[in-house]
């Protein structure tokens, strides 16, 4: 044997002494104690010096390992926001995280050198670090663009006016109201009254709304004698505010409220206007909280072994159509709850896009909760 090899032979045999084993695991994949046990590949460029490369694609492999982890909790958009705070605080702390790991393979692919392990991950210490960075954040909805379309023999104006006005002071988008489609509106409107939702979507599309409010205000007049013959009015207001894409009822408000004056018309609009703002604050305190309820489904996964399991599990929920931000709340003992926000799509349709991709049952528990457990491999 020439210095040249025997060279070599020292290095591989000091790599392997660096390795926790290497080639056989004594790790078994899925939850264990102190953590969870994962697999992950890492790269390097290839070089002339071959223990180095080593060092560096193992590594990097313990990196990958505990993205993994990040990648369930953290959100891709506060991933790449915040990208440098994680690589500081998190992935370069491979040694706190990383409690013991098996080098499984490694070999040259030209122009990388790449590692394989399975290394036993301490899941809840980076959830825990994650959270004290302000890096978890649940799915949150934003205000919506809101067409109010109100009706009435009297003060229709005036209700709609301060309804709306409600609405943008607690910073909702109000589409404003066109003649254009005054007509179209009307007819909607009445079709909701009959229980008819079909052309909703129709409309909402038409005035780029996302949620519409129907609404009818109507005023009844007092003369107040003892007070020298001043008019009261006592308008009502009932609002029914509809999600656009599904056509559900979201909720409905209904209000009275009182104006006064010597003149007829003028104590209409007070009152109209009194209960319009009225009806308006409360429908926006009640609308943000539940859009924020129905944007996003409460989905439970049983049957998932491991966190490559529910990572891949995370990458099939996320090509489904409708899917948007994906907020682990839990995982332990083969279950993940998780929360999904969903985008301009039902329940139904994310439950039928999870069949179609897993071939496997969903159950649609409730509007907005799904479960299902994943297919054995």
């Amino acid at each position: 044997m020439n210095w040249r090899n025997l060279r070599l032979c020292v290095l591989l045999m000091l790599v392997s002494a660096l390795s926790a084993c290497g080639g056989k695991t004594r790790l078994k994949l899925g939850e264990a104690a102190g953590g969870e046990v994962v697999e992950a590949v890492g790269e390097t460029m290839a070089t002339d010096d071959l223990l180095q490369d080593k060092k560096r694609a193992l590594v990097e492999a313990q990196k990958k390992a505990i993205e993994m982890v990040v990648g369930l909790e953290v959100r891709a958009k506060t991933r790449v926001e915040k990208a440098v705070t994680i690589e500081q605080h998190i992935l370069a702390k491979t040694q706190g995280y990383i409690q013991k790991y098996d080098l499984l393979e490694e070999w040259p692919e030209p122009p990388f050198y790449k590692a394989k392990i399975r290394a036993l991950v301490s899941y809840r210490q980076i959830h825990e670090d994650l959270n004290a960075l302000g890096l978890l954040e649940e799915p949150q909805v934003g205000n919506p663009r809101v067409a109010v379309l109100f009706d009435g023999s009297q003060g229709f104006s005036a209700a709609a006016d301060a309804f709306s006005q409600a609405l943008l002071d607690r910073g909702y988008r109000v589409v404003e109201r066109s003649r254009e489609f005054s007509a179209l509106a009307k007819k909607v409107a009445e079709q909701v009254s009959a229980g008819d939702t079909s052309e909703l979507s129709d409309l909402a599309g038409k005035m780029d709304a996302e949620v519409l409010v129907f609404g009818e205000s109507k005023a009844e007049f007092v003369e107040m004698k003892e007070l020298g013959g001043m008019i009261s009015s006592r308008a009502a207001l009932t609002a029914k505010a509809y999600k656009a894409n599904s056509r559900e009822l979201l909720l409905t408000v209904h209000k009275l409220a009182g104006g006064i004056d010597v003149l007829k018309e003028a104590a209409a609009l007070k009152s109209h206007g009194s209960v319009g703002a009225q009806a308006g604050a409360e429908m926006a305190t009640r609308l943000a909280a539940e859009l924020s309820r129905r944007a996003s489904v409460a989905l439970t996964v049983d049957g998932v072994p491991s966190l490559n399991d529910l990572s891949e599990f995370q990458k099939t929920l996320s090509a489904v159509a409708g899917v948007g931000d994906i907020y682990v709340r839990s995982y332990g003992q083969g279950r993940a709850k998780m929360d999904v926000r969903v985008l301009s799509v039902s329940t139904k349709d994310i439950a039928g896009g999870l069949e179609k991709s897993l071939g496997a049952r969903v159950d649609l528990l409730t509007a907005d909760s799904l479960s299902l457990t994943l297919p054995q491999r």
